[in-house]
C-alpha cells in the first residue's frame, strides 16, 4: 500500500516544492511505495509575488542534482482544511 507525505511551507513555491520533487525522486530511485505532494500555508498565493509555477532557483537546484521534476508545471497550491494532514513531529 502506498504511503503519502505532505510538505508544507509558506507559499508552495520554493522549499516545499523542492522537498516534494526530491522526495519523489528518491522514492522512485529506491523503489519505495511513498509519494509526496506539497502545499503552502498562505491562503492567497497571488499576494506572494511568485513569478510562475515554481521558483527558477528550485528548478536549478533540482537540475544540479539530476532531478527532472514531475509536478513543476503546476502553480503553487494553498493548504485546504479538507486536506488530510496528520502531524507526526514538531519543530524544536
Amino acid at each position: 500500500m502506498k504511503k503519502y507525505n505532505l510538505f508544507v511551507c509558506t507559499g508552495n513555491y520554493y522549499r516545499s516544492r523542492f522537498a516534494e520533487e526530491y522526495f519523489n525522486h528518491l522514492a522512485v530511485k529506491n523503489n519505495l511505495y511513498w509519494e509526496a505532494s506539497s502545499k503552502g500555508l498562505s491562503e492567497n498565493m497571488s499576494n506572494l509575488n511568485n513569478l510562475g509555477q515554481i521558483s527558477e532557483h528550485t528548478l536549478e537546484a533540482l537540475t544540479k542534482r539530476g532531478i527532472e521534476g514531475s509536478a513543476t508545471e503546476r502553480y503553487p497550491q494553498p493548504l485546504q482544511n479538507s486536506d488530510p494532514v496528520k502531524i507526526t513531529g514538531s519543530l524544536p
